[in-house]
């Protein structure tokens, strides 16, 4: 009925917003995504959750999945569909390997002492996307070095400025040279 009722009101003002009180999680945000694309719109769709995600370094859940679906139209195809939670595996994923008999993959769900596991039927919580601190320390290490600072007196050249910058009058700001400016940002 919300996906309606924000057609409707599109229809009407060009943009709707839609918020639904007194409600728990509604399941699959890409469904309600994807029935306002095929009708010709593009939606976003958010809920909260209840708390089911241990977040980096914690043993215990604190925040929810944060499910978020995107979905924009496209001409003469399937509507294009992002349908994600922000934790390692939705917790519905959770259910699924409960109703299969199948374990959980390593490494991304908790059970009620705050230990991994791999039992779905032990599992009381899912872990943050980015859990592993080596995870963080490979992703730092792929990100490229920080730019050399540059004097303002020779804005536009990409070289290492001198100690002494000459535009602020010798050792510059706190005795190092003053970063160059992008013109029109202050």
């Amino acid at each position: 009925r919300a996906v309606e009722e924000g057609i409707r009101m599109a229809d009407e003002a060009g943009i709707a917003a839609i918020t639904i009180a007194r409600s728990t999680h509604h399941g699959a945000s890409g469904v309600y995504a994807l029935a306002a694309a095929r009708a010709g719109y593009a939606a976003i769709v958010v809920t909260h959750a209840d708390p089911a995600v241990v977040p980096f370094g914690g043993t215990r859940p604190f925040y929810g999945t944060n499910p978020i679906a995107f979905a924009v139209p496209a001409p003469g195809e399937e509507p294009m569909l992002l349908d994600m939670a922000t934790s390692a595996i939705p917790f519905n994923r959770v259910f699924l390997r409960r109703a299969t008999g199948t374990p959980l993959p390593p490494e991304v769900a908790r059970d009620a002492h705050g230990d991994l596991t791999t039992d779905p039927w032990a599992a009381r919580a899912v872990r943050a996307t980015v859990a592993k601190r080596d995870g963080l320390r490979r992703w730092a290490a792929r990100r490229p070095a920080r730019r050399p600072r540059t004097c303002r007196a020779s804005r536009g050249s990409r070289a290492r400025a001198p100690r002494a910058c000459p535009s602020a009058g010798g050792a510059g700001r706190s005795g190092r040279h003053a970063p160059a400016r992008t013109p029109g940002i202050r």
